[in-house]
């Protein structure tokens, strides 16, 4: 886990000043028993999420040799993997920069796991 002082000098070398910043600052790490490899996000178009909210399945089909396409009870879509430089995360008990408050007296740093 970092620590403030990390968290401090890993600001001095990216240029940026702490008083820019909300004075919380998240450390996310993967707990023991998960990896990042073990998920993948996947983006679904309206239809699709409507489809898996009303509790209906979807189903990635293929062989080795063969593209991936994901199925419905009625339909397939090609899937396609999209490279992005952003990092994407769901993390439970995260909080977004409007739910941290900036009126904080200090510095510091908040480990979610």
């Amino acid at each position: 886990m970092r620590s403030l002082e990390e968290v401090q000098a890993t600001l001095k070398i990216a240029k940026l000043k702490e008083e820019d910043l909300l004075p919380t600052v998240q450390c996310l790490s993967f707990g023991d028993n998960v990896s990042s490899a073990d998920y993948c996000l996947m983006e679904l178009d309206e239809t699709l999420c409507k489809h898996i909210e009303a509790g209906e399945s979807l189903v990635i089909r293929g062989d080795k040799e063969e593209r991936a396409v994901l199925c419905s009870s009625n339909k397939t879509y090609d899937l396609k993997i999209a490279d992005t430089s952003n990092l994407l995360l769901f993390v439970p008990g995260g909080r977004t920069p409007d739910q941290l408050t900036d009126n904080q007296d200090s510095f510091h740093v908040v480990h979610t796991q």
